[in-house]
């Protein structure tokens, strides 16, 4: 056994996930390690923190998140709008919606024992302040719970006359680096580490049952197709660069984008340039022409399964709209009644409200009259 444990120690995240599911006698040995790795962070929305955490407004297992240690708080720019609205040009911390986020933290993730608060935009904090963590994260970050290790990892300029810390730059030409910041009990901070050590993981899905969980779980699907969309241009060029330096090959090439001289001698210099200086190729009609024939040929059929993935997502959706508006309105009557009484009864879609005045039945309803005008106009 304590061979076991031991082998159990050296597992990555995604083994020891995999060991909690099918190895019973090592299940709970497994679990303990999972939960506790320092290196598998799951996400969260800071906007969902604030807006009470229901779990009628996202698409999260809740109850997987019972258990996770490790968190990471995605914090967009609405987020900072939400915490720090600004009025006459004067940022106002909401001091409520702080208590919020981290009660609902609480609520939904009792056993979190680190937070990483992750701001990825350029600081609204003016040019004149001193702290390294813009002051909207510092009083954030500084009202967690006492049990709670939490950190703000943001995107700051760096020093450029300064050697004390490596620089991994978001983008030389602006200066921005990712850097890992730590409050410390006289007000300051210590600055951890610049870039991260740590890996990004979504939690599951949640199951999806009854009428609102079918509908829902379409746009669920739609919303997955559409990021795995959005992230071709990213996942070609670490493509390219493990082509060309994968499996401990170092294989010098020229940028393949057209009119471009650069030229790459280590890993990551062309993922930079092209981050840099080729985005626009991304939206040119012949976006796979960069890659090798055998990986375009990949990426391309890659490209017709999402599409196909997004045309069955849509129709389905389309079916179950169709079917709404084509009913008389005793039958919708009786599909609304369904509806209402799973969101009266299923905690699963709990918004904190009447099921009536949910964001979640208001903007279904909405949908549906938008697809029946649009059926409209296409018989018209």
């Amino acid at each position: 056994m304590e061979l076991q444990i031991h082998v159990l120690s050296s597992c990555s995240p995604c083994m020891l996930f995999q060991m909690m599911r099918v190895s019973s006698p090592l299940r709970f040995e497994a679990s303990r390690l999972f939960w506790a790795h320092p290196e598998a962070y799951f996400e969260v929305s800071g906007a969902w923190l604030i807006a009470g955490a229901y779990s009628g407004h996202t698409f999260i297992d809740l109850s997987f998140l019972r258990y996770v240690e490790n968190v990471l708080v995605e914090c967009d720019a609405a987020t900072e709008r939400q915490i720090g609205p600004v009025h006459d040009g004067v940022m106002v911390i909401r001091q409520d919606r702080i208590t919020a986020f981290w009660d609902s933290l609480l609520k939904r993730c009792p056993n979190a024992k680190q937070v990483i608060i992750n701001s990825c935009w350029a600081p609204r904090s003016p040019d004149t302040e001193t702290r390294p963590v813009p002051r909207i994260w510092d009083m954030l970050v500084r009202r967690a719970p006492l049990q709670i290790n939490t950190f703000a990892f943001i995107a700051e300029k760096v020093t450029k006359n300064s050697t004390a810390r490596p620089s991994h730059l978001l983008s030389p030409t602006q200066e921005w680096q990712r850097s890992l910041y730590q409050p410390l009990a006289c007000g300051s901070w210590r600055h951890v580490q610049s870039g991260r050590s740590w890996k990004t993981n979504l939690p599951p899905t949640k199951p999806f049952s009854g009428p609102v969980g079918q509908y829902m779980a379409l746009q669920h699907k739609n919303n997955v197709v559409q990021q795995q969309q959005d992230g071709f241009w990213l996942l070609m060029i670490e493509a390219l660069d493990r082509h060309y330096y994968g499996k401990g090959e170092n294989k010098h090439f020229s940028c393949p984008s057209v009119n471009c001289n650069a030229y790459f001698k280590q890993a990551g210099q062309w993922s930079v340039h092209a981050a840099e200086m080729h985005y626009d190729d991304w939206i040119a009609v012949n976006r796979f022409g960069i890659l090798p024939v055998e990986m375009k040929r990949e990426f391309e059929q890659h490209e017709r399964a999402l599409q196909e993935q997004s045309t069955q997502t849509i129709q389905s959706a389309r079916r179950i709209q169709d079917s709404w508006n084509s009913q008389d309105a005793t039958r919708q009557k009786e599909i609304e009644r369904r509806w209402i009484a799973q969101l009266e009864n299923d905690s699963t879609w709990d918004t904190g409200t009447t099921p009536r005045v949910s964001r979640l039945w208001i903007d279904s309803v909405q949908q549906m009259s938008e697809a029946k005008a649009q059926m409209e106009r296409e018989h018209s």
